[in-house]
């Protein structure tokens, strides 16, 4: 955790100022303003001033979740808790967390983004170019160019992908994830000062209100419990003026190769099984994808003649990543325990609620949805 988080981040139950200790070096970080901002923890604990809940940093990422969410930690990090009794005292109390005060769809959204994006997820740098090609088509209309200089949220995200892009185009960004992804975030952007991750509710988000100049949210609302809800605090953390741009899922309207793409016939099986079964399912589905439709279209996207033909294929952002991202992007489409389709109706009607003037939900290609608006002065 970086010095320059400590000014953005608050207590996500009460919205208290927080302070940080560290367990690198013993003391105080240092106030957000001061010269030593180059200063990180990567083992600590912040405690709010307003309600003296505390939480923890664990591999240099601040656990910010609300309070009936962060039993999770002790099932991912009794290590951390072990060797440093005081934090497991101020995080839990006395006694070992009670893991079931959540309801059964949040354990079970939680879990299967954890396995996906911790167990299968091995982001390679190397694909980069893909990423920023990506990233430029969810800016539409916007410049990739756009986000430099600005101060923006990625409200889940994942390993990283967009948090490296748009760091490498120049804005300070803060990635705030739900599951344990958020270690796999750290590592993919560690190298870059003004990219931060926070691990944290999109319900419940642990910044103040007004605080970013733009968020986006590629590929997750369609995966909450109410995607609604989880726009509409989205919509919160952004200063009037700025911008918020998503990615969801579409159905209704979209081209037949992009529907089967879904899976729908047989994800009502595939969802209720264990990870462990999920996993084979998904390699064989992948596997089986690569012979058919990712190698050929490899070899014949070289061509400039038969490569509009390629694009026009399901699936086609992946056809050059590593075979465990294939895993990972059929995983989501079969393994997740909730998914929406949406259509542009409902997505206007988020926007107008939440008191976007100037804003727009097109389809990318009849691939899903694309929205983007800027928020009005109040």
């Amino acid at each position: 955790m970086k010095n320059r988080l400590l000014k953005l981040v608050i207590c996500p139950e009460c919205g208290g100022d927080l302070s940080a200790v560290s367990y690198d070096s013993v003391g105080l970080l240092p106030p957000a303003n001061c010269a030593s901002a180059s200063t990180e923890i990567m083992e600590g604990l912040l405690t709010c001033h307003k309600c003296r809940r505390a939480y923890p940093i664990i591999g240099g990422v601040p656990r910010l979740l609300p309070d009936d969410l962060r039993p999770t930690l002790w099932k991912y990090h009794s290590q951390f808790f072990q060797s440093h009794t005081d934090a497991k005292a101020a995080v839990f109390g006395e006694h070992e967390p009670d893991r079931d005060k959540f309801t059964k769809q949040r354990q079970e959204t939680f879990s299967s983004f954890s396995f996906q994006r911790v167990e299968l997820t091995t982001p390679d740098l190397r694909f980069s170019k893909d990423w920023l090609a990506l990233f430029a088509k969810r800016l539409r209309p916007h410049e990739p160019e756009y986000v430099s200089g600005k101060l923006g949220l990625d409200a889940g995200c994942g390993f990283g992908q967009h948090l490296y892009c748009a760091g490498s185009y120049g804005a300070e960004m803060v990635g705030l994830d739900l599951s344990e992804g958020v270690q796999r975030a750290f590592e993919t952007t560690r190298n870059n000062p003004r990219i931060h991750v926070v691990q944290g509710d999109i319900y419940r988000m642990p910044f103040r209100t007004g605080e970013f100049d733009f968020a986006m949210s590629f590929g997750v609302l369609h995966h909450l419990p109410d995607p609604r809800s989880g726009f509409l605090s989205l919509s919160r953390a952004v200063r009037p003026g700025g911008d918020v741009l998503i990615w969801v899922y579409g159905y209704k309207g979209m081209r037949w190769t992009y529907r089967r793409s879904h899976f729908r016939t047989i994800r009502w099986f595939t969802r209720k099984q264990p990870h462990s079964i999920q996993y084979g399912m998904c390699a064989a589905i992948a596997l089986i994808l690569e012979v058919v439709l990712w190698w050929p279209s490899r070899i014949l996207g070289r061509f400039k003649w038969t490569r509009p033909m390629v694009d026009r294929l399901p699936a086609q952002n992946n056809r050059r990543q590593p075979f465990a991202m294939k895993v990972t992007a059929v995983f989501d489409r079969l393994a997740t325990p909730v998914t929406h389709f949406h259509d542009r109706e409902e997505l206007m009607s988020w926007f107008g609620e939440a008191g976007f003037g100037d804003f727009n939900v097109f389809s990318e290609d009849r691939r899903g949805w694309q929205g983007v608006g800027k928020k009005m002065p109040q």
